[in-house]
Formats: C-alpha cells, sequence, structure tokens
C-alpha cells in the first residue's frame, strides 16, 4: 500500500520510536538482575521466590509448597502457573531462583504486547497508533521496573490481554480458536489471580455492548445473533470466572489443613480487598489513587496530553478515551484496599490508562497546524519523561538491594540444618527471613498472635521435625506465654544464644555449644552472642578461626566471651576483642616462668566525653588442678579520666615456681558495672 509522504514518514518514526524503547526497556529490566527479591514489596516477592525453589528442588505441583506457616507447607494461593515455569527452568538450567523467575516473569511481559497490539488493532488504529500505544507502555516507570520482579503480575497480564483480544474477536466475527484461546486464557487468569481478571471484565463488559450495538445500528442484526453474541460473552466470562472460583475452592481446603491459615481464606481475603463502601468516596482515597497513576504510570505529562486530546479531539477519540480511563479506573472501584497499599496492583489496569495515554499521542501526529519535527519531538519528549519518573521513583530501589542479606540469616543459616525448621514470633509472615537463611519456617502471623490453641496445634504438627531455631523479635521477645511452650517442646536454650537491639535467638540445647564458635567467626555487627559464662573449647571452633589467636602463645584452650568473640583494628593492626566479661584459658606450659600480656581499651570507649565508658577490670588468674584460684595481678583501667590509662598497657609477671594447671586472663565491668563503651582488648600473650 502507498502512503501518503507524511503518513509514511511518521509510520517509519513510530516503528523506530518503538524499537528504541523496547532496547531501552530490555536494558532497564536487567538491572539488579542478581539481586535477592528485595527491591521493592519484598513481602510478596519472597513469598514467591521460596515456593518457586521448593518447587525446584522437590518437583513441580499444584498444592505448591509455602513453607512459612508450618504444616502442612503447602497454603495455595494462586494457581502456581508462574512458579512451575520458574521452577522448571531453574531443573533444566541450573539458573539461580531469583534469575530464572524474573526470566519467566519477563517472557509473560513480551509474550503481552503483541495481544495489546492486536487489541489496539481492533480499535482499527493503523500500525503507527499502535506502536505509540506500546511504546507509551514500555516507557512507564511501573512496567520498567515491576516486569523484573519476582511476582505473578506480568504473567496475568499477559492471560488477561489475551483473553480480552480472543474475547472481542470470538464476539466479532466467532470462530473456534477464538473462542478456545479465551477459555483457556480467562481460565488460567482467573485462577492465577482472581482479582486482577475482574478489572479486565468491566473492558469486555463495553466489548460485548459495542458488540451487541454494532449489528444492530447497521441494520442487519437479528434477534437470534444479538443473543449468540451474549450467549458467547456469557460462556467466555463465566468459564473464566468459574475456573478462578474452583481454583479458590480448591486452595481454601487446603489451608483449612493449617491451623495457622485461616486469615488467608478467601472469605476474609475480600473482606478486606473491597474495603468499606465509605472508602469510595474519602478524597484522600482518591488522591492517592491519582497520585500512583501520576507518579507510576503516565506522569504529569501524560495527563497534559489526555487533557488536550479530550478538549481538542474527536467525538470518537473521547468516547474511546473515557472508557479507557473507566478500564483503568474499576480496580480501585472494586478492591480499594488492595489499591490504596499497593502499588503493584496498578500493573493490568494502569494498561488501559497507558491505552489511552497513547491514543493522546496519536492526536499529536493529527495537527496539521505543528510542523511533523515538533510533534516527533513532542511525542519524544512525553516519552522520556517516563523515564526520569522512574529515576525518581522506583529505580532507587535496585542498587540500595544488591547485596543486602539480613546478617540474622547469615547466622540461622550458619548454625541449622537445611532440613530445619525456624520458629519465628513477630514478623508477622513475612518471607524475608526464612528464604535469605534457606530454611522452612513456623511464622507467627499477626492475626494469630494471641491465638495459644491455635499455635499448640501448629507446633504439634512438628513433633516429627527439629526445630533449628526461634526467633523472637520485638515484644515479643519477653512474652514467656509464647516462648517457654516452644522452648519446652523442642528442647531449646533457656535463655538466647544470638540477641540484638530487638531480637532473640534460642537454639536447642544440645547444639548450644557448637553454634557459638560458628556465630563468632561470621562478623556480626547487629547481634552479639550471649554465652552467659560458657567457655568454648577452641579446638571446637572453626578452623577459620585460628585467625583469632595468632598474636598469642601458646593460643588459648577455652575462650568464653559475653558479646561474641572477634578480632578488632587498633591502628594498623588488629587486637583481640575482650569486652567484658570475658575469659581466656591458656594450658601452663611445662616449666613456664614468666607472663606477658598487653592489654587496653580501644580510643572509642573514651574519646567522647559524654558517652565513654566507667572503667575496665583486666586480671590474671593461675587455677590449679585442684580447682582454687590464685590473682596473681590485676588492673583497672580508667582511660575517660586517667591519661595513664589510654593506650596499651602490659602485664610482666614472674610466675610461681612449678607452676602448672591454667592460666586464666579476665575482662570484668568497671565500678559502676556498665558494659557500655567496655571495648576491651588484649594485643599479645606470651607465656614461657
Amino acid at each position: 500500500m502507498n502512503l501518503p509522504a507524511p503518513e509514511a514518514r511518521d509510520r517509519r518514526f513510530c516503528t523506530a520510536l518503538f524499537a528504541v524503547v523496547l532496547g531501552l526497556h530490555g536494558w532497564c529490566s536487567h538491572l539488579g538482575w542478581t539481586n535477592a527479591p528485595v527491591d521493592g514489596h519484598e513481602f510478596r516477592q519472597t513469598q514467591t521466590a521460596i515456593s518457586i525453589r521448593y518447587l525446584a528442588e522437590e518437583g513441580l505441583r499444584l498444592d505448591y509448597p509455602t513453607p512459612l506457616l508450618g504444616k502442612p507447607w503447602s497454603i495455595p494461593l494462586e494457581f502456581p502457573l508462574y512458579q512451575n515455569a520458574a521452577a522448571l527452568l531453574v531443573r533444566l538450567t541450573g539458573m539461580p531462583v531469583e534469575q530464572a523467575a524474573r526470566t519467566v516473569g519477563l517472557l509473560f511481559f513480551y509474550l503481552a504486547l503483541p495481544a495489546l497490539y492486536l487489541l489496539a488493532g481492533r480499535f482499527t488504529l493503523p500500525p503507527a497508533r499502535r506502536w505509540l500505544i506500546l511504546s507509551a507502555i514500555l516507557a512507564s516507570p511501573l512496567y520498567l521496573f515491576y516486569q523484573r520482579t519476582v511476582m505473578i503480575e506480568t504473567t496475568v497480564l499477559c492471560l488477561g490481554a489475551w483473553f480480552l483480544w480472543a474475547f472481542w474477536r470470538a464476539l466479532a466475527e466467532g470462530g473456534r480458536s477464538a473462542i478456545v484461546l479465551a477459555l483457556v486464557c480467562g481460565g488460567l487468569a482467573g485462577m492465577v489471580k482472581m482479582t486482577t481478571l475482574v478489572v479486565f471484565l468491566p473492558a469486555a463488559g463495553f466489548i460485548l455492548l459495542g458488540e451487541v450495538w454494532r449489528p444492530a445500528a447497521a441494520g442487519h442484526a437479528s434477534r437470534r445473533s444479538r443473543l449468540g453474541i451474549l450467549a458467547t460473552a456469557g460462556l467466555l466470562a463465566g468459564g473464566a470466572l468459574g475456573a478462578g472460583l474452583v481454583w479458590t475452592v480448591h486452595a481454601d481446603a487446603m489451608k483449612a489443613l493449617n491451623p495457622l491459615a485461616g486469615f488467608l481464606q478467601s472469605s476474609a481475603v475480600s473482606v478486606w480487598a473491597i474495603g468499606g463502601a465509605g472508602l469510595r468516596f474519602s478524597i484522600g482515597f482518591w488522591t492517592g489513587i491519582f497520585s500512583t497513576f501520576t507518579d507510576a504510570v503516565v506522569g504529569v505529562a501524560g495527563w497534559l496530553l489526555l487533557g488536550v486530546a479530550m478538549w481538542r479531539g474527536s467525538p470518537l477519540l473521547r468516547r474511546r478515551l473515557l472508557l479507557l480511563l473507566a478500564c483503568a479506573l474499576s480496580g480501585p472501584l472494586i478492591f480499594a484496599t488492595l489499591y490504596q497499599v499497593h502499588d503493584y496492583y496498578f500493573f493490568s489496569p494502569g494498561i488501559f490508562l497507558l491505552g489511552a495515554y497513547g491514543l493522546a499521542l496519536g492526536q499529536v501526529l493529527d495537527q496539521p497546524a505543528l510542523p511533523q519535527p515538533l510533534r516527533w519531538i513532542i511525542i519524544t519528549l512525553a516519552l522520556s519523561a517516563g523515564y526520569i519518573n522512574y529515576t525518581r521513583t522506583y529505580y532507587g530501589l535496585i542498587p540500595a538491594n544488591e547485596t543486602r542479606v539480613p546478617e540474622l540469616s547469615r547466622a540461622l543459616k550458619a548454625v541449622t540444618q537445611s532440613d530445619d525448621v525456624l520458629v519465628i514470633f513477630g514478623q508477622d509472615w513475612n518471607p524475608v527471613l526464612p528464604y535469605m537463611a534457606e530454611r522452612r519456617a513456623l511464622m507467627i502471623p499477626f492475626p494469630m498472635e494471641n491465638n495459644l490453641e491455635a499455635q499448640a496445634a501448629a507446633f504439634t504438627l512438628l513433633n516429627q521435625d527439629t526445630v533449628g531455631a526461634l526467633v523472637a523479635p520485638g515484644p515479643q521477645r519477653y512474652r514467656a506465654d509464647l516462648l517457654q511452650p516452644v522452648i519446652r517442646q523442642f528442647g531449646l536454650s533457656s535463655s538466647p544464644v544470638l540477641t540484638g537491639d530487638v531480637t532473640d535467638v534460642y537454639l536447642p540445647s544440645a547444639k548450644q555449644r557448637v553454634a557459638v564458635p560458628v556465630l563468632a567467626g561470621l562478623n556480626l555487627h547487629q547481634h552479639h552472642i550471649d554465652t552467659r559464662g560458657q567457655r568454648i573449647a577452641v579446638a571446637e571452633m572453626p578452623a577459620g578461626s585460628a585467625n583469632l589467636f595468632t598474636m598469642m602463645t601458646p593460643p588459648p584452650r577455652e575462650v568464653a566471651a559475653q558479646f561474641g568473640i572477634g578480632l578488632n583494628p587498633l591502628g594498623d593492626r588488629e587486637v583481640f576483642g575482650a569486652h567484658p566479661s570475658s575469659e581466656l584459658v591458656f594450658p601452663a606450659p611445662p616449666g613456664a616462668r614468666r607472663l606477658r600480656a598487653g592489654f587496653g581499651l580501644l580510643p572509642g570507649a573514651y574519646a567522647d566525653s559524654a558517652k565513654h565508658t566507667d572503667g575496665v577490670l583486666f586480671e590474671v588468674l593461675r587455677q590449679t588442678s585442684e580447682g582454687q584460684f590464685q590473682l596473681l595481678a590485676e588492673r583497672l583501667l580508667l582511660p575517660a579520666t586517667r591519661e595513664t590509662d589510654r593506650g596499651t598497657q602490659v602485664f610482666d609477671l614472674d610466675l610461681p615456681a612449678g607452676a602448672s594447671g591454667d592460666i586464666i586472663l579476665r575482662t570484668g565491668p568497671g565500678p559502676a558495672n556498665d558494659l557500655a563503651f567496655d571495648w576491651a582488648y588484649w594485643s599479645f600473650v606470651t607465656i614461657k
């Protein structure tokens, strides 16, 4: 077909623009490709990722594991099309879970683009305008970010788009293939995510009205043909909804087997998701919805162009814009709370708003008063605004999470076995901790926090499993009514082995002695090891711990440290950290006659005149084979008030003739018994 020169140039411009935008989209999608799935809605991403991991390890199935609420491990929410596809890719290629999941998600997104192109064609739009719509989608911040996350949004968008196109074709032209495609894609969309399928149904309703009205207006439609269209629409929409309801009933039956999963039943979730009727009449609610549509979807430039199109466009264009805007708003109108809380829910309704935006961009091409190059510049600048919005909204989440692995996850992974179960209070059922630790978990969700009967039932189901750790953050760490039953039932330590500012961790009593040196070698900063005076045999510590004692001759046989074992920098060297209370136990070498030891407090312990140490007591003791103690030397350092106590001090002692038994170097708190800023150290120890 020979196009007029200006129109041919517009088509070439729009095609080239789409190619550039597609390339930029691919580049943006690869950012953070190896990140852990915590860059944006980490709760939902890690929940999906943990299911993919266990499907990959244990085999594909429909009742997929989400091991977060104890046994039975399956608490299915959505139909696991995305999860099984990602797990299959892991099994076939050995690809890490995160990269496999992102690959599958991106593939579903790109598979949605042909359906959206075909849908635009049903508006009788020429190819140039269709490329503009797709370019608007690809340059939108929401679709530059969430298509690369470990989530099901791209899957249901793809299914919904193909359902809508096949639905329209089946109503307009008939044909068995279109009906089958609509039934398959609609049914899968309903099972994968019913709340998103529902967002496509208003658009299907508008299509139905148009198809019923169109032949009647043309004067050749019969009552029978209209009934046929209605019957086809009922079959396709009913089939999609029916499949979703069948899966929902099955998923609810599975969740009913778990004592803690009642809050996930569809009846409870739907009430929350829909929200109160009054929410829809709240100015604040609609301000938030408009703000998300602006920041994440079309930007200010998009709204301006939409406004101009409504003002200057033809009646047909205005009707199309209004219908697309109505479809975009259907999601927040139906599921008010979901859209108020989660921006990723805009992923599917945002397509309708961007369709309207694409039509507005096409309207720019139809302005003969503007020179053609100027029209192209306006369109290019408008799309470029999407990338500016992206850098302002979502891009910053990606580099911030390149190496984010919670310290507590590292610790739990180091001291538990792969088949152990973590019991976790106080974190709702946020999967980040168990996902990063690569462990199953029984997490107590907030709705079940005070339901001790349900908790007891959940713990009973774990009787044949090993509880590797109990994690109690926040106020729950002080609730004996929650913690003590778990401690007694699973043989955990009576006091926490690892503590932080807001978290206590209990380990099995039988594993505590071995776990302490492992934790000591992890270089923890946010948590400290609470040995409660227990001595750890150096021979039982990991091989990598030998460097802790290179400045000591001979090395100690046992060590105890209330706040963990490790080295601290002092100038250009490292010294052994001896924050009170601590002990180093050395076997006295045969014939030993002399001990020399360097000790002191790090400069930071007394640098601040307002916040400083109250002093540390350093002691040297001899323990005889009969168990009696003899104090050989002691020194109380008060560097905050005595300058002579600053820097490294030295014990230089003659040992008693014929000394045998153990030599103990001990640190204790100062006169106020305050352990704050007591950053003590031993710089060398020599016994010969």
